[in-house]
Formats: C-alpha cells, sequence, structure tokens
C-alpha cells in the first residue's frame, strides 16, 4: 500500500488522489519515486530503489507482459459486480513479483440527484461518459436517474462523443474533474470543470465550479439563460424607446430639458433591469 500510494502521489487522477489519502491516514509515508509515467486512461508507472511499479487497468498492464493470478481476477470481479472500481498493481525486481488488487466506490454528492432531475426539466439530457467499467456506470447512472451511459472510455474516446453528439447539431456541454477529461472539456461548446479537480482540467475548460458539485452546474445553467434574457430585454426596450423618442423629439414635440430627462429615464430602467438579475432564483 505504500509503495502504490508513493507512485500515486505524482497522479492527478481522483483514484489516485483518494488511494494517497487513505495511506496518509494510516500514518504510512510517502517514498520518493524516479521516472515516473502517466498513460492516460491506463495507469502510471515508477521506480524506487530498485523495484519498478505500475499502477492502473488490467489491459494497460497487460500490454506489458503481465499475467495476474486468477484468484486475484475472480476477487476483482466479485467487487466489480458490486459496483466497485478496481485496478490493479505490480511491484518487481528482476525475478520477484508481487501483485496486488485495490477496490474504491464512488459516493454520490449531496444533491447530484435533484441537480439531474432540475437538468432534466429544463429541456436538458445529461449523458454519463466514464472510463469506469459498465457495471459501475449502470449503477451510477441508475442512482441519479441518468438514462444514457457510455462507459470503459479512454480520454479520446470521450472526446470522439463530443463530436459524434455535435455532429447531430446538438450543443454539448461537457462537465468533468479529471485529467482525462480534459480532450472532451476541450472539444464541447462549453466545458464546465469542476474546482476540486485537477489543474490541467481546470485550465481547458471555460468555466469553473468553485465549489465543484452538480448543484453549481444548474445555478450556471439559471444564471446563464436569466442573463440572456435579460440583455434582450434591456435591447427592445432601449431600442422600441429610442424608436418611438427621438422622432417625437425631431419633430419638437417634447423640450430638450424633458428629452434629456426621458434619456436619463431609459438608461435607469436598462440597469434597473439588470439589478434584478440578483433578485431572480429560478
Amino acid at each position: 500500500l505504500q509503495i502504490v500510494a508513493s507512485l500515486e502521489s505524482g497522479s492527478e487522477h481522483p483514484l489516485g488522489k483518494a488511494l494517497v489519502k487513505y495511506a496518509e491516514q494510516q500514518s504510512l509515508g510517502l517514498l520518493p519515486f524516479q521516472d515516473i509515467q502517466v498513460e492516460s486512461g491506463g495507469g502510471v508507472s515508477g521506480k524506487i530503489e530498485g523495484w519498478k511499479a505500475m499502477v492502473g487497468k488490467l489491459t494497460y498492464l497487460d500490454a506489458y507482459g503481465y499475467t495476474f493470478d486468477e484468484k486475484l481476477k475472480e476477487q476483482a470481479s466479485i467487487w466489480e459486480k458490486n459496483g466497485s472500481t478496481v485496478f490493479y498493481a505490480i511491484i518487481s525486481k528482476e525475478y520477484e513479483i508481487q501483485q496486488g488488487i485495490f477496490a474504491m466506490e464512488d459516493k454520490l454528492k449531496p444533491g447530484s440527484i435533484k441537480a439531474i432531475q432540475d437538468l432534466k426539466q429544463m429541456g436538458i439530457e445529461p449523458i454519463l461518459l466514464t472510463g469506469d467499467s459498465l457495471v459501475i456506470a449502470q449503477k451510477i447512472a441508475e442512482e441519479v436517474g441518468i438514462d444514457t451511459v457510455y462507459a470503459s472510455l479512454k480520454p479520446l474516446d470521450k472526446q470522439n462523443w463530443v463530436r459524434k453528439l455535435q455532429a447531430q447539431n446538438r450543443k454539448i456541454a461537457m462537465a468533468g474533474d479529471g485529467i482525462n477529461d480534459a480532450p472532451a472539456l476541450a472539444g464541447a461548446d462549453l466545458g464546465i470543470a469542476m474546482g476540486t479537480g485537477t489543474d490541467v482540467a481546470i485550465e481547458t475548460a471555460g468555466v469553473v465550479l468553485v465549489k465543484g458539485d452538480l448543484e453549481r452546474l444548474v445555478d450556471l445553467i439559471r444564471i446563464s439563460k436569466n442573463t440572456v434574457r435579460n440583455i434582450r430585454q434591456n435591447f427592445f426596450w432601449a431600442l422600441g424607446y429610442n424608436a418611438l423618442g427621438i422622432p417625437i423629439a425631431g419633430i419638437g414635440l417634447l423640450a430638450p430639458w424633458l428629452s434629456g430627462a426621458a434619456m436619463a429615464f431609459s438608461s435607469i430602467s436598462v440597469v434597473l433591469n439588470a439589478l434584478s438579475l440578483n433578485l431572480k432564483k429560478d
């Protein structure tokens, strides 16, 4: 655990951060690693005191020729069926190899279910794009009420799905918090990063939700819609006011001082309407 957590300490992945936190809770000090290499959507590897450590998905380790013990794979399968995310670890030195598996379970943030319901009521279709297995993805989707799920995706797979949806003339907002979400965030019409996420995701996105929960996403969309509506109201009010007032003033039916007062009233009304955004909750 100490070696794997030390390796993951250089990772931006949420699971890696969770493992490091758990190791620290167990009072395990982190060891210095060298030659750390990260494969986005796959895993991470590094060296320490002659040992080589690799942590990630089974397919990531399979690509390097490692074969896992069948009992470990059976246990991993049981955990995955129960909705846990499993990742594999190998520590090797010359002819000595140690294997291990770790399981973590995602917990829904408070307000996630209501946030998805609110998005649907606003006419927005939520879609889940995730690198987790289909079993885990479907479990989370059922709990929050998401109907469309694409699982076991690599970073470029997420970006490709965003492009496919855009090709259907749909406007896509992508919300994510990990390095694996960065390509999709960059390709979406609107990239939304969680403030609790990785630096790469935050730098790529166009909007950052500081608190990092889905309820803030609903607030963002509501504020955006209210703001656009307010701009249009102000524009048409000012246009109509001037279209009516200028001809009347031009033919001399209004004294100069009255025309000036009317113009000031027009500006004040636009400003007051803009300030009304602070009073809107829906």
